[in-house]
Formats: structure tokens, C-alpha cells, sequence
């Protein structure tokens, strides 16, 4: 181990002493700017009051009551912006306060999951060959292959007497490109 100060190994004649904070070595007449008297205090070991502290230590522990201060200066702000945001939440409304039913939850991702292969198609005329004109109207936007899973046609008709056409496909992706290229 060597001087802190002047970076001599502590082998020399002179003794050494340590920080009373950071224990980082010390000698105690040259590097440490202590007095006789002080050096005696310092080799008392025993329940003494003056403590040794390189310089360092020192400057930190003068930035001790700055660095409190701005503590405290935090705390008051995060008090004030917890005050507000408690002020500005949303109390829960009585439609969504009840625990989730994770039953309905699951029914409803699943019901979800089945629809992501559906592509609907509107004022398609009645011909009773939906499943033909599906395939046609895939491949005219270039989807080769297409294939389709299940076609029916649902719901009521719009003014023109026409039904929306379902048509499920057996690959989700199949169903995203369709309707990138239709939608763009």
C-alpha cells in the first residue's frame, strides 16, 4: 500500500495513518498537514473526536449539506406531482369495475382469433357461386392460390338487394395481404 498524498510505499520510517472515512493510507507528518499535537490525538485510537480525512473526503463531505438539500427539494417535488396526478386520475366507472370474468375474456380472444382469417366482401351479386367468384376476385389481386376455407354469405342485404360475402381462409396471411392491397 502506498501514501495517498505523495504515492510512497507506506515501508518508509515515517508512520502512516489512514482516513478515518475512506481508509485510504496516509503519513501522518509530511502529507497529512497535521500538527504535533493533532498527531497525538490522531494515535490515541481510542474514543476520540478529531478525525483524519484525506482531502477528498474533505470536499465531499462539504458538498454533504448541498446534496441534502436538493434531496429534500426531490421529495417535495415528487410529493407535489403525486399530489397532482392523484388530482387528475379518473375515478373507475361502474361499467368497469367489476373483476374480469376470465371466462368471457377467453371467449372473446378466441372469437377474435377465428375472425383474423375473414375477409369480407360487399356488393358482390347473388350468382350462387360464391366460392368461384371468392378465388376469381383473390387472384385479380394477385394472391396466388388462395385458399379458401369456408364461403357464405351473412347478414342482410343493403339497399341493391345484396348480401355481405364471408369468405375464410385457411392462412392468416393470406387474409393480411388481401386487405393491405385492397385498403392501399
Amino acid at each position: 500500500m502506498h501514501c495517498l498524498k505523495c504515492k510512497v510505499d507506506e515501508v518508509n520510517t515515517e508512520v502512516i495513518t489512514s482516513c478515518d472515512s475512506c481508509r485510504r493510507l496516509i503519513h501522518e507528518l509530511v502529507c497529512s498537514s497535521l500538527n504535533s499535537l493533532e498527531i497525538r490525538v490522531i494515535e490515541l485510537k481510542g474514543k476520540r473526536t478529531l478525525k483524519l480525512l484525506c482531502e477528498d473526503c474533505q470536499l465531499g463531505f462539504l458538498q454533504v449539506p448541498s446534496i441534502l438539500s436538493a434531496i429534500d427539494q426531490l421529495k417535495s417535488e415528487m410529493r407535489l406531482l403525486r399530489d397532482e396526478l392523484n388530482q387528475k386520475s379518473i375515478p373507475p366507472t361502474s361499467n368497469n369495475t367489476g373483476p374480469l370474468n376470465s371466462d368471457l375474456l377467453l371467449a372473446e380472444l378466441q372469437d377474435r382469433q377465428s375472425q383474423v382469417n375473414n375477409i369480407m366482401v360487399y356488393n358482390l351479386p347473388d350468382q350462387n357461386q360464391d366460392h368461384n367468384d371468392a378465388i376469381s376476385l383473390l387472384e385479380s389481386l394477385d394472391i396466388p392460390e388462395p385458399e379458401v376455407k369456408n364461403v357464405v354469405r351473412i347478414g342482410l342485404p343493403n339497399k341493391n338487394g345484396r348480401k355481405c360475402l364471408k369468405v375464410t381462409l385457411h392462412k392468416q396471411e393470406v387474409a393480411v395481404r388481401y386487405r393491405s392491397k385492397t385498403q392501399g
